[in-house]
């Protein structure tokens, strides 16, 4: 398995990205939003069958984006302990789809990547990996790896390491604030992140370099900042105007096609210097977290 450090220097990303400083603020601001949390009700989300959620991934995607082939290695059984690898480009909903028991998070879910360093090409594609108890949450954690496969399989489309879960995390938004009118799933999302922003942030303000793997709190680190961006750039679009909404699908498709990057598109929205010196929700962002039914 790679260091972290040499995923980072092999995907492109910026080198030697700094443990974040939380200060006593955030922290304040994770404890207002989780109070908010606990005075919305949430309700169950119901389960459903994979055909439906690649259904349901399919079309917000074709409503909304342009993809592009990814790079897909799989294997040739040649013979009696030989495989022969074999490379293609793929629609990335031709990915394997596989399936693991995680029943304490129905977001789980992660993209199988291999990295090759000898080759022009760095990033290879095996499947997607997403919990197998199917559930309407099971649609957002397909669209999420989906972006992943578009945005890993492009040089430069982020150039830091801690932006890299804004888009998969922007689209898991807006897919569920599609799936139900009433936004019961999009709430259930927000529960859920809210509860996982706290313990992150905790988890890192309380980083001991004695006991804790270095690479376990800069993982950390790149969740914390990129959840913040994330809403400040979903609540951009949950009450921005019809021309708005259009503006910012049409940057992300764009960064889908190699002509910008994250980092370009974040910054017509909010401040995207070092995330310790920046990193706070906007006004808006908690606006959208205090808003009513």
């Amino acid at each position: 398995m790679l260091a972290l450090s040499d995923e980072i220097k092999m995907r492109g990303f910026k080198v030697n990205p700094q443990i974040l400083k939380i200060s006593d603020s955030l922290i304040d601001v994770g404890n207002k939003l989780q109070n908010i949390d606990e005075n919305k009700k949430i309700n169950q989300v119901c389960k459903t069958n994979i055909e439906d959620v690649k259904l349901a991934v399919k079309y917000f995607f074709s409503e909304n984006y342009k993809i592009h082939d990814i790079p897909y290695l799989s294997f040739y059984h040649l013979r009696k302990n030989t495989n022969i690898p074999v490379i293609k480009m793929v629609d990335p909903f031709e990915l394997p789809l596989f399936f693991e028991n995680h029943p304490e998070s129905l977001f789980f879910g992660y993209l199988i990547a291999k990295l090759i360093n000898e080759t022009k090409r760095k990033v290879f594609f095996t499947g997607i990996v997403i919990n197998d108890i199917i559930t309407e949450l099971s649609v957002c954690s397909y669209a999420h790896e989906i972006t992943h496969s578009l945005l890993d399989s492009l040089n430069g489309a982020i150039n830091d390491y801690y932006n890299s879960e804004i888009l998969s995390e922007f689209n898991e938004l807006i897919v569920a604030h599609l799936l139900s009118d009433d936004e019961r799933i999009l709430r259930t999302y927000d529960s859920y992140r809210v509860h996982e922003f706290n313990y992150l942030i905790n988890r890192v303000k309380n980083y001991k370099p004695a006991f804790d793997d270095i690479d376990d709190v800069l993982e950390d680190c790149k969740y914390v900042t990129s959840m913040i961006r994330t809403y400040n750039l979903f609540s951009e679009y949950y009450y921005g105007s019809e021309g708005t909404k259009q503006y910012i699908i049409s940057r992300i498709n764009e960064i889908f096609a190699g002509k910008s990057t994250v980092e370009e598109l974040l910054s017509e929205f909010m401040d995207v210097s070092e995330p310790s010196q920046s990193l706070t929700f906007s006004k808006k962002a908690f606006d959208y977290f205090e808003r009513k039914n």
